[in-house]
């Protein structure tokens, strides 16, 4: 069924127009549940008008699909507007840098821009932590922070992260090399994207939004999941960054500089060897055995780890208990990348201490 699936995202890519057999109708509502498992049901519906009759879903199912597919392109309208509404609010209200990130700046490099099952919007803004923190306040009652952006409630149909900072991870070995590299970047970014609906808005450049998606990817792999989504949306920005002449030779060296060589090389054997993605487009060497790995996880997890059995189950137990799981559960990454998890594996030591430390002396 793995492979069915496969075949069905190269389809949506434009690899091939059909499938190697004719699915059962069993067959068909498995592909239909794993592509919304993946959170890919609207690109998977591209793919369903590009087969031969003989191959076309049953009815039922087809109709289904269409109902999720003009779901995720009414929310893709959407979340257009209110990124030009955004721009232009947060203009007014003067930020001069500001710069969208993933979400509608990956849709409109898609064949089509409405298909991209979308979230909430990400922006980064200028001014640093506190001002973007007091800024976020005046709006929202209950402000969320997660180590790089606070929650805006400037809409109540879309939901909105302010980014007063890129490159931040709980994995300190990458942290010390993204968050310098990040901050020079978007010192001199100045470049947009054109919308759909015909407006521009800011974005980040072609390298810097490569590297900051790679961290994003490996971010969610490393703490619990990574689905197709991301990945498709991976290949898409390689691949709009080929056809416009983006040096990869130096993007090589910049992602040893960063720290992210050895997931890039796994990340880029699962392009290679599903979708077929072109050397001269890669940004390293691929690794095919931290590939191999790296699909098993994808397909494991689904979107953001969301069928993950081990997450799903560990969610049951205490706070302590999830932690020792958790632990546990991730020593089956150090064949993959040792040096890593050790780092990986000292920070969460030495936060537990201090944590233990200032409930000692309250």
């Amino acid at each position: 069924m793995q492979q069915l699936f496969l075949e069905l995202l190269n389809i949506a890519i434009g690899n091939s127009d059909r499938l190697s057999r004719i699915p059962s109708e069993s067959e068909w509502s498995q592909l239909f549940a794993i592509s919304k498992q993946q959170a890919v049901l609207g690109f998977c519906y591209t793919a369903l008008s590009k087969l031969p009759k003989e191959q076309f879903p049953p009815q039922s199912i087809f109709l289904q699909w269409l109902a999720f597919y003009n779901i995720i392109s009414k929310r893709n309208q959407l979340l257009n507007d209110r990124c030009a509404q955004l721009q232009q609010k947060l203009q007014d209200d003067g930020f001069k840098h500001i710069a969208f990130l993933k979400g509608q700046t990956n849709a409109v490099r898609y064949p089509d821009p409405f298909c991209r099952q979308c979230g909430d919007i990400d922006v980064w803004v200028e001014g640093g932590k506190e001002l973007v923190k007091e800024y976020a306040s005046k709006q929202s009652k209950d402000l969320h922070h997660n180590g790089e952006h606070f929650v805006y409630d400037c809409f109540s149909d879309v939901s909105v992260e302010l980014h007063y900072r890129l490159g931040y991870s709980r994995t300190s070995w990458i942290v010390k090399k993204t968050i310098p590299y990040f901050q020079e970047k978007l010192e001199n970014n100045d470049f947009s994207l054109t919308l759909p609906n015909g407006k521009n808005i800011s974005a980040l450049d072609y390298e810097t939004n490569i590297i900051h998606q790679l961290l994003h990817i490996f971010k969610h792999f490393w703490l619990g999941g990574i689905g197709f989504r991301q990945i498709i949306d991976f290949y898409f920005v390689l691949i709009d960054a080929y056809n416009h002449n983006v040096d990869f030779k130096h993007l090589d060296k910049v992602v040893k500089k960063v720290r992210l060589h050895s997931f890039a090389a796994a990340l880029m054997s699962v392009l290679k060897e599903i979708f077929h993605l072109p050397e001269s487009a890669m940004i390293c060497k691929p690794n095919n055995w931290r590939g191999k790995y790296l699909l098993n996880e994808i397909f494991r997890s689904g979107n953001f780890g969301y069928y993950n059995s081990f997450k799903i189950k560990n969610k049951q137990n205490s706070k302590v208990i999830r932690k020792i799981n958790s632990l546990f559960y991730s020593m089956r990454l150090i064949p993959y990348y040792p040096m890593k998890w050790m780092w990986d594996f000292v920070r969460k030591i030495k936060s537990n201490i201090v944590k233990l430390f200032k409930y000692l002396v309250r």
